[in-house]
């Protein structure tokens, strides 16, 4: 009976002259989910892709008439129904098309420009990896939405949407699940408590004032760090370390508003505050642990011994009086301290010198 009705179709496609809806056809759809299944589609109308995801989940589909896309898709060996289902959802999304869950029973295929009015359904837990449309809230802790927004959304698709809710300080995210789950990582390492970030160090000197380092330092940083606070304000192709690039090479915002815009001589990261302890003679700098190195290097080079060597040394004289001789050496090299004459038995006055 089962190939009865297999013909009776095929003849009918035959004859309406839809070759490829046939050829798309060939392979049964699988009747359980272990059975492996191979998708070959010769330039199939779109119809076909929705009829096999229809079989594949066990829903009936609602689409529209007007569907003119045509699909070429091969699959490279057998697959899991899970694998195949995936296979289908990217060839419409490719197409402008998106999935819309209708109950248990029922999904609809509308354009995906239009497919945020259409009831996208909640993602609760994970958003998975694939190209499923799904609205998310995402709760931040530490970083303002507004930040946030502005971090993500040269990366949402055109066709997606970020919605604000102040009051809980959360963002509505509609977005495939695939970079919805992108979001997430990316706001996991930007949503942290900037005490996590940000570290005190305490510098002892030896030599120098910590008063006169300190004004050093804050010169020096002055001059190199361009302070424009922007919202979430990265240095311009700054990467957190295992980060993937994003696709154009712009600098990446950030959420949190006490950063500092960076220009290509900066030499310090982020917000630095730095005080001197001049009870103690110490130099108290706040900032990012990557920072230390070059400050440790800096202030070891400015707190250095400036003083030059004395040496002292005593010479007897003969003849002259050992005061006007004192007062004459400190006009010849200028010296403004002064000078206490110490003369010798044999240099005093009345003395006759020894031959």
């Amino acid at each position: 009976m089962k190939r009865i009705l297999s013909l009776a179709l095929a003849l009918s496609l035959l004859v309406s002259g839809d070759t490829a809806r046939l050829l798309a056809q060939a392979t049964p759809a699988p009747s359980a989910a272990a059975e492996p299944v191979v998708l070959n589609f010769q330039n199939a109308p779109l119809e076909t892709v929705i009829e096999y995801y229809a079989r594949f989940t066990g829903r009936t589909a609602i689409y529209p008439s007007n569907l003119n896309a045509r699909v070429t898709l091969q699959s490279n060996g057998e697959l899991t129904r899970e694998d195949a289902i995936k296979a289908l959802e990217n060839v419409l999304s490719v197409n402008g098309f998106a999935i819309i869950p209708q109950g248990e029973k029922f999904f609809k295929v509308v354009p995906v420009q239009a497919a945020k009015q259409e009831g996208v359904p909640f993602a609760s837990g994970a958003a998975g990896n694939n190209d499923r449309l799904v609205t998310k809230i995402i709760t931040l802790r530490y970083v303002d939405y507004q930040s946030a927004m502005q971090s993500l959304q040269p990366l949402v698709h055109p066709f997606g949407q970020l919605i604000p809710f102040p009051r809980t300080n959360s963002i509505l995210v509609t977005d495939t699940a695939a970079n919805i789950m992108q979001f997430e990582q990316m706001l996991g390492f930007l949503d942290q408590p900037l005490e996590a970030r940000v570290q005190p160090k305490f510098y002892t000197l030896r030599h120098a004032k910590a008063r006169d380092v300190l004004t050093q330092l804050q010169a020096l940083i002055s001059n190199t760090q361009t302070a424009v606070a922007t919202p979430g304000g990265l240095p311009v192709n700054f990467r957190p370390p295992g980060a993937v690039p994003i696709p154009g090479g712009g600098p990446l915002p950030v959420a949190g508003g006490d950063e500092l815009s960076l220009n290509e001589d900066a030499v310090v990261l982020g917000k630095t505050t730095m005080s001197a302890d001049e009870r103690t003679n110490q130099i108290i700098v706040l900032t990012r642990a990557v920072n230390f190195p070059f400050f440790d290097q800096l202030i070891a080079k400015l707190d250095i011994d400036t003083a030059a060597p004395v040496i002292i040394k005593t010479i007897p004289l003969r003849y002259a009086k050992a005061d006007e001789t004192a007062a004459l050496l400190s006009q010849m090299i200028g010296g403004s301290t002064s000078t206490t004459a110490q003369s010798s038995r044999s240099s005093r006055v009345g003395e006759k010198p020894n031959p």
